[in-house]
């Protein structure tokens, strides 16, 4: 049910037809196990607009939809139903006929992790999905208008983790277009090599530029150095959506964001109030583990 919160849209964002973005944070992680067909299915069901996920290849190069690099002890359970000691392999060395063995269903008592997100329904039996069964679940449960956010998550610093950002870029472009859902997809990454990739293959392909502290460096931002202004960054490197962390964003920078003609879409938005500020500061979307506390429009 969503958090009753009397917003205008004519107030938040400054138009009455100003659409807002509304995208489930790895399928809404808050409610079931992230990045999964139970997320997925359960944020269709709360009508948002689109869902945002995280991709990666595994070693037979089969697209996966996954957020860490390496198996997280956290949210991970072996054949045997035990949670892996210590973080696990990189999926990048698992082909996927191996990597469907584990679990990763339900979270492991007693972490931070269960205590961030204590209202999380799990259950056993949930394996890491490939991108083509999350595209062909949310397209039939959707009627084919779910709009959809994917990262390409590849870090600098760990190159054997993942495959190669232009490799990655490569097989989800092919994957997005033979799916039918480019006039839909958004490709994002805080590693810009692979959005530089998407440019160069799929310039058709809107692409988000994601930041926070840590990346503002050439190294995460395909070698376009970070002068002291972020919007100015995203535009400099040719992002037209700029996705950054909420935390930390000013109402200046949102509306520095908007002269230069980028859309603001910030991460991780999980309570009324900050949903509520964002909203009045004029950003375009919101982005939530939390789908079922988005304001009415």
């Amino acid at each position: 049910m969503r958090a009753l919160l009397v917003i205008l849209v004519a107030a938040s964002c400054g138009s009455p037809s100003h659409h807002l973005d509304y995208q489930a944070h790895r399928g809404g992680r808050a409610l079931r196990p992230e990045n999964t067909l139970d997320s997925f299915g359960h944020a269709l069901e709360l009508d948002v607009d689109t869902l945002e996920m995280d991709v990666m290849l595994t070693a037979d190069d089969v697209l996966v939809v996954h957020h860490d690099e390496r198996l997280n002890p956290d949210i991970t359970r072996d054949a045997s139903g035990a949670y892996l000691a210590a973080t696990g392999p990189a999926l990048r060395s698992l082909p996927l006929a191996e990597l469907e063995r584990y679990d990763v269903g339900r979270i492991k008592p007693g972490t931070a992790y269960a205590a961030r997100f204590s209202e999380q329904v799990g259950r056993d039996g949930v394996r890491i999905p490939t991108l083509a069964q999350v595209i062909a679940l949310a397209e039939e449960r959707s009627g084919k208008r779910i709009r959809y956010n994917i990262e390409i998550k590849t870090t600098p610093s760990k190159p054997d983790d993942t495959a190669p950002p232009a490799i990655v870029a490569e097989k989800l472009v092919a994957l997005v277009k033979s799916t039918g859902i480019t006039a839909r997809t958004t490709i994002q990454s805080f590693d810009w090599r692979g959005l530089h990739r998407v440019r160069d293959i799929a310039p058709e392909l809107p692409r988000s530029c994601l930041t926070e502290a840590t990346t503002l460096t050439p190294a995460w931002n395909d070698g376009v150095q970070y002068a002291g202004s972020i919007p100015k960054l995203v535009h400099q490197f040719g992002c037209p959506i700029w996705s950054p962390d909420a935390s930390t964003l000013t109402r200046a920078e949102v509306d520095e964001a908007h002269a230069l003609g980028l859309q603001v879409l910030p991460w991780t938005v999980n309570t009324a109030d900050d949903m509520r500020k964002l909203l009045a500061w004029g950003v375009d979307g919101i982005i939530s583990d939390f789908p079922d506390r988005f304001p009415p429009r």
